[in-house]
């Protein structure tokens, strides 16, 4: 689904009269400025809509593997608490 030429001039518009506004606070400013230099980066979605937003699945790999270490952890944790409780766990898996 490629946006329509005009709906990118008018995405491209706004984003130009956001970004190029100028506040009274100057870090909000830099930070603004900064965002206005990497619009080809930021808006390379309207021209390859076929590029996924988010691509970092080797990042998701990894929170999975920390998640489920981390849910050990705890079950180790707990099972210490509780007597027994590690085993009565594993069993009903």
């Amino acid at each position: 689904m490629n946006p329509e030429l005009d709906q990118v001039t008018f995405l491209e518009n706004k984003f130009d009269e956001i970004f190029q506004q100028n506040t009274c606070y100057v870090s909000l400013n830099l930070a603004l400025k900064r965002i206005h230099e990497n619009k080809s980066e930021l808006l390379v979605i309207l021209k390859r809509p076929d590029i996924p937003l988010h691509n970092n699945q080797s990042e998701s790999d990894i929170r999975e593997k920390v998640q489920r270490k981390k849910d050990q952890r705890n079950l180790q944790r707990f099972s210490k608490e509780v007597p027994g409780y590690f085993f009565k766990f594993k069993a009903n898996l």
